[in-house]
């Protein structure tokens, strides 16, 4: 049963930091979109450091085995 509790942390986890992300993401957006709206359809993408790729594939086993 534990590794099911550690899976649902996890999943808790990376959902708040998309979630972070994402709102960092949008407002960096709005913002440009404000200050330059001529350029704004240029502007990268910024997660602010929230980015949830680095959590990918921790809660499977390695072997592939669950």
């Amino acid at each position: 049963m534990p590794n099911r509790d550690d899976k649902r942390k996890l999943r808790i986890l990376k959902k708040a930091v998309k979630r972070a992300g994402n709102k960092h993401r949008r407002h960096s957006l709005k913002r440009q979109l404000q200050e330059n709206p001529d350029e704004a359809h240029l502007a990268e993408e910024d997660l602010g450091g929230n980015a949830s790729r680095n959590m990918n594939a921790l809660d499977r086993p390695v072997d592939g085995t669950d």
